[in-house]
């Protein structure tokens, strides 16, 4: 075509030009010589800018397949769709079972969810709402599975009405990213989870101590969002008002916090805070470093039981003190009690020697006297309950808990002395019988019943 354009402009300038030598020394010869150079150097112009095309397009066919990507090119006017070996290679399919239209791989091998959002993005694309199309979605393989597919085109040429006539892309299999995405997705969920489930608050802060993140037991706390607090300078600020007590705070997080290295187990610090109701608590604050310089900072509140500690503290004092009064108190009953023993042993003493000394003779007197038999009989009665009386078996008799009877400590006291039921009927005057019955009721209440045990020398025993 640019040959047969120079032969009729040649032609023109002929038969418009004077002759050879004519009288105004124009030279025929010497325009055409110029028109031929000028047109071998279009013509070099031309090669080189067709080479560069050629390697360009080598590099552009290159490029994907070192990029692990796949290229294809779409016909829109036509309706045909070309791709490289690796569009098809990454689903298992050859370039013959692709075809060359767009049908199969947009109604067959995109996921009938994922379609409307393709179409969508070519669409506002084509419109030149968008600088490209860039979309990801499910691609069915040749044996069943999906996988995920990064597609990105650009309209490359339109007529003269910007009306697009062909678009070019590229392929890119993203699977074990997007399986890696969920995973972390799900990795983020579970984390999100247990953070807001935690009985104690959370915190993070990012490397130059801005709060990232807080959770709903961090504002049960404190009262504070990262709004009201949006770095830990702010926060420091708020919960410790006091100036003196924050730089001793500050002193503690230096010390325990930044000299220590990454991951490695921190020591919580025990700090009282003020909330943004202005209610004073007590809590636990512990951080952790993490990678990229991040600070993970948990609370745990401890005022209850702080105050529980306190309360049983302060009761622990009170009882102590009760305990020694009464341990005081104790040591004068006992004293009180000895002395009591002993005016009671002294009295004893005393009732004893009085009636030995004061007593007994004339008893004995009286007994060596002329007396009458009835007489004789009420006096050795009389000396009779006077020995009892003083006897320390009476009294032991008397004083236990199984609560013998006046009585039965008199006929006790005859049996043990040797006497039989007939001297014991003779000394109470009363019946053999009465004497048998007081007997039975003794070794009742002394567990003695049906047990071959002897009476009196159980109760020479006591």
């Amino acid at each position: 075509m640019k040959k047969k354009q120079l032969d009729v402009h040649e032609e023109q300038s002929k038969a418009s030009a004077p002759k050879k030598g004519g009288g105004n020394g124009f030279d025929i010869g010497s325009v055409n010589e110029s028109l031929l150079q000028e047109n071998q150097k279009l013509t070099r112009q031309l090669k080189a800018v067709t080479n560069r095309l050629k390697e360009s397009e080598n590099r552009l066919g290159l490029a994907p397949e070192g990029a692990n990507e796949g290229l294809w090119v779409t016909d829109l006017i036509g309706g045909k769709m070309y791709y490289n070996p690796r569009s098809t290679d990454m689903l298992g399919y050859s370039l013959h079972e692709l075809g060359d239209t767009t049908e199969f791989w947009d109604k067959k091998l995109i996921h009938p969810d994922d379609w409307p959002m393709v179409e969508k993005s070519l669409i506002e694309h084509f419109e030149g709402k968008t600088p490209y199309h860039e979309v990801e979605y499910q691609a069915r393989t040749k044996w069943g599975e999906w996988k995920w597919i990064l597609e990105h085109g650009r309209v490359t040429r339109r007529d003269e009405n910007g009306k697009p006539i062909q678009i070019i892309g590229t392929h890119l299999d993203i699977t074990e990213r997007k399986e890696k995405e969920v995973r972390l997705q799900e990795s983020e969920e579970k984390f999100r989870s247990l953070a807001e489930n935690a009985p104690f608050g959370i915190a993070i802060l990012d490397a130059d101590n801005g709060i990232e993140y807080t959770n709903l037991e961090f504002g049960d706390i404190f009262g504070y969002t990262t709004v009201d607090t949006p770095s830990l300078n702010h926060w420091f600020q708020k919960v410790f008002p006091n100036v003196s007590y924050r730089m001793k705070v500050m002193e503690d997080w230096e010390k325990l916090y930044c000299e220590r290295s990454e991951g490695r187990d921190i020591q919580a610090i025990t700090v009282r805070i003020v909330s943004k109701s202005s209610e004073e608590k007590i809590a636990h604050m512990k951080p952790v470093k993490l990678k990229n310089g991040k600070c993970f900072l948990t609370f745990q509140e401890i005022s209850a039981r702080v105050k529980a500690e306190e309360e049983l503290q302060k009761r622990k004092e009170e009882l102590e003190l009760k305990t020694k009064e009464l341990e005081e108190v104790n040591t004068a009953l006992r004293v009180l009690l000895k002395r009591r023993e002993n005016d009671k042993v002294e009295l004893e003493e005393k009732v004893l020697y009085n009636v030995k000394d004061l007593v007994t003779p004339y008893l004995e007197k009286l007994m060596n006297s002329a007396l009458e038999d009835v007489q004789k009989f009420y006096l050795r009665m009389l000396t009779t309950n006077l020995n009892e009386i003083i006897s320390p078996f009476s009294r032991r008799l008397a004083l236990n808990p199984i609560n013998f009877t006046p009585t039965e400590i008199q006929v006790a006291n005859l049996i043990k002395e040797g006497k039989i039921t007939k001297e014991i009927a003779s000394i109470m005057r009363v019946s053999k019988s009465a004497v048998e019955f007081h007997r039975h009721n003794i070794r009742k209440k002394l567990e003695l019943v049906s047990k071959k045990i002897n009476l009196r020398s159980y109760l020479q025993s006591i």
